[in-house]
């Protein structure tokens, strides 16, 4: 399974962030990524950790966990 992951660098001291857009979080879940906007804008996940202009984007470390829960 191919994920779109976005790796943001903060700084030259600090580590890898790896990042999901909602077609990564979509073919994480198996689900298309309307799927996962809707998911979003019912509050039935969690708020994205950034936003870029109209694009949601989380940590991967905040969609694993809530997957997990």
């Amino acid at each position: 399974m191919i994920v779109t992951v976005l790796t943001l660098m903060i700084g030259t001291d600090m580590p890898d962030i790896d990042m999901l857009d909602t077609r990564g979080v979509a073919e994480i879940m198996n689900v298309k990524p309307d799927t996962v906007r809707w998911y979003h804008k019912k509050g039935l996940m969690p708020k994205a950790d950034y936003r870029f202009g109209n694009a949601l984007v989380w940590k991967r470390s905040t969609i694993d966990e809530w997957m997990s829960q």
